[in-house]
């Protein structure tokens, strides 16, 4: 059973891997509760990657933080809470 955080996570992490090719964790999304859906096998880290806008513009100066995104399964949950949500 998901909480009310993780499936709103697994929904955030959907939209930024669609957009942005992974999602970084901020005061929306949560660190914790996106590291609890790694423990799950739901999402996964790519690693650190570059800060940008919303337009997808790198934003100055550099910054680098870590990155994630949806496994195969996370996926999975993503679509039936679409169908059921």
């Amino acid at each position: 059973m998901l909480t009310r955080n993780q499936r709103d996570a697994i929904d955030a992490l959907a939209w930024g891997t669609l957009h942005f090719g992974s999602l970084h964790t901020n005061r929306v999304v949560r660190r914790r509760t996106v590291l609890s859906l790694v423990r799950r096998g739901l999402a996964e880290s790519v690693g650190q990657t570059m800060v940008c806008d919303a337009d997808g513009f790198h934003v100055e100066p550099e910054r680098y933080r870590e990155g994630f995104r949806l496994t195969a399964r996370g996926q999975k949950v993503y679509e039936h809470q679409l169908r059921t949500y």
